[in-house]
């Protein structure tokens, strides 16, 4: 019985997650992607970009909540200009990122999101690069 369970889950999650256009990644995906100059954009507040710095060529667009998406979405708009473009979000664990992938998928229509699983912290604990904002 506990397998027909188990089964029924993993099969129920895996349809969500088909049919979600946006993916976590890790930190190795992302140098990767960073290599192919693909979008970052990092949505901490300024506070935190003085604390940690930030990663080399992210684009510093705060988000604090969906009450604000649509002042963020015009900011957003002049760097990702189609909705077919992929970019990753970059938050401080990871969650406030997840969320907003979430948003902008289903909401807005955006195919092709990734956010770094973990965050900046993950990031830096991997030691992955930053720069001083």
């Amino acid at each position: 019985m506990k397998k027909v369970i188990f089964s029924l889950l993993f099969f129920i999650f895996t349809l969500v997650e088909l049919e979600a256009s946006f993916t976590s990644i890790n930190n190795f995906e992302l140098s990767r992607y960073m290599k192919k100059r693909m979008v970052i954009v990092d949505i901490r507040e300024k506070f935190a970009w003085n604390e940690t710095g930030i990663i080399p060529s992210a684009y510093k667009i705060t988000y604090a909540n969906s009450n604000d998406i649509e002042s963020w979405l015009r900011v957003f708009r002049r760097i990702v200009k189609n909705k077919n473009i992929s970019f990753i979000l970059v938050s401080d664990k990871g969650r406030k990122a997840y969320k907003l992938s979430k948003l902008l998928s289903k909401k807005f229509g955006y195919k092709y999101i990734f956010y770094l699983q973990g965050g900046i912290q993950s990031w830096m604990n991997e030691d992955g690069r930053v720069i001083k904002y």
